[in-house]
This record gives C-alpha cells, sequence and structure tokens, in this order.
C-alpha cells in the first residue's frame, strides 16, 4: 500500500545490522525498488528450509547428558522446545508428529532413557516431538523435587548431627 519511495524509507529506518548491510547498496541507488528488495531479505533471512535446519542442528550438536544433571536437562528441554515452536511457527508440525529419531532420545542418562522408552512403548503413546518434550519438562521438575527433598534430607540430617554433638558434649562435661 505504500508508494515504492516510502517504501525504502521504512524498510532503511527498520533494518539493522546483516540485514541493512545486505540491502544497503539497492537502498543508495537511485532505481531502487522496494519488493525486490523485500523478496532477497525474504530469501536470505527468512529461508524456511534453512532456519529448519539450523534448529534441527542445536538438537543433534546437543551432547549426551551422562547423568542426571540438572542444567543440562533443563538445557536440552529448551533446546527441545524451541526447536518445537520453531516447527510451529513456520507451519512444519509433520515434523512434531513424526516419531522422534532415536539419536535424540540417546542424549538422556540411561536410567532416564530406560524411563522414556517404558513411557514410549505404552499403547497411548506416539512417541512424537511433542511427548518428547513434555517427558524431559516433566524429568526436570521431578529433578527439582528430588533435589529439593535430598536437600532437605540432607539438611534433617546436619541438625540431629549438631544436636547429637551438643547432647555428647554435654553428657562428656
Amino acid at each position: 500500500e505504500y508508494k515504492n519511495g516510502e517504501m525504502i524509507e521504512k524498510l532503511e529506518k527498520a533494518l539493522k545490522g546483516p540485514a541493512l548491510k545486505y540491502v544497503q547498496a539497492w537502498i543508495d541507488s537511485p532505481n531502487t525498488c522496494a519488493s525486490k528488495i523485500m523478496s532477497d531479505l525474504e530469501e536470505r533471512f527468512f529461508n524456511v528450509d534453512t532456519i529448519m535446519q539450523e534448529g534441527l542442528k542445536h538438537v543433534i550438536e546437543f551432547e549426551k547428558i551422562k547423568t542426571w544433571n540438572r542444567d543440562q536437562l533443563e538445557s536440552y528441554a529448551r533446546v527441545i522446545d524451541t526447536y518445537m515452536q520453531l516447527c510451529t511457527t513456520v507451519n512444519h508440525s509433520i515434523h512434531l508428529s513424526g516419531r522422534l529419531p532415536g539419536e535424540f532420545e540417546d542424549k538422556l542418562p540411561d536410567d532416564l532413557l530406560r524411563e522414556w522408552l517404558r513411557h514410549k512403548h505404552t499403547p497411548t503413546a506416539t512417541g512424537s516431538w511433542f511427548e518428547f518434550s513434555v517427558f524431559l519438562k516433566n524429568s526436570v521438575k521431578f529433578l527439582k523435587v528430588r533435589l529439593d527433598d535430598q536437600q532437605s534430607k540432607d539438611s534433617k540430617e546436619s541438625k540431629n548431627k549438631q544436636q547429637t554433638a551438643r547432647v555428647n558434649a554435654t553428657y562428656e562435661t
């Protein structure tokens, strides 16, 4: 709805960093076509296949989690969730409903992987990305509760030891 000159001005004000550098020469030329700049920007910076590959690359490159490490599990859950959101944003939901490749499951610690595989093979399970993401989030929540319980238990044991030491010190004197 804008005239070509107005669109060029708006583009120049809106674009920053690599996108502006990418089209600056066209913007500065006397016969600039705003629609050509827009299509080139979309091709360069919003290529769905490139975006999907980048998102999947983050999932693939994630290191195997060797133990129940809260930070690593949270980070992996975020990477999976980000990929799912990316699929949804660019309407690639087919990737989300497909079976999850084993290499992504294998990044889990062994005992958590066994739990996931048991869950995945239940009659109601689909083994989808969404299900895996929910499983990871629940595992992180469970781990937080487990760690809180352990800290609470350790704290109680420490207090009991201190009380026992005081009682023993009292009897000794």
